[in-house]
């Protein structure tokens, strides 16, 4: 009796594995878990400094993930339970067919509930402690709205 409870148990879990997935990848392809697994291993400066505040839930006690893959994209930081992405972008989001890929990304994102902020490389190396007051702004923002 116990043995066909594991069976069936083990049977269910392949489709709760899925909705999972979906849920917090929103449906990304193998190849970009490990596209993000390389970006992980290669963070860039800025991105480094700014994994060291967010990294061990030491902004406010939110966890953050480094290079998430979600849907055809791969966050640079994201908070899954306030499902908030941080982004940081380089001179290359300068040009204009960046520009136009970007605002498609934000739009896919946010019809998936999940809210955005962008920064500058030169923000987080000049500003970091704004640009992490105004994470944590948007995060507490997020929970309250959560908590209605």
């Amino acid at each position: 009796m116990q043995n066909e409870n594991n069976n069936e148990k083990s049977k269910k879990r392949p489709d709760i594995d899925a909705r999972r997935k979906i849920i917090m990848h929103g449906g990304a392809t193998g190849n970009k878990f490990a596209f993000a697994q390389e970006l992980r291993r290669n963070l860039t400066e800025t991105e480094k400094i700014l994994w060291e505040d967010l990294s061990k839930k030491k902004l406010g006690g939110f966890r953050f993930r480094k290079q998430h893959p979600f849907n055809r994209f791969i966050l640079d930081f994201y908070c899954i339970k306030m499902r908030l992405s941080v982004e940081i972008d380089g001179e290359i989001h300068n040009k204009k067919e960046n520009k136009e890929y970007d605002a498609v990304r934000t739009k896919i994102l946010k019809d998936n509930g999940i809210s955005e902020l962008r920064f500058t490389n030169a923000q987080i190396l000049h500003e970091k402690d704004v640009v992490l007051q105004e994470i944590l702004a948007k995060l507490q923002e997020l929970k309250r709205y959560q908590n209605e």
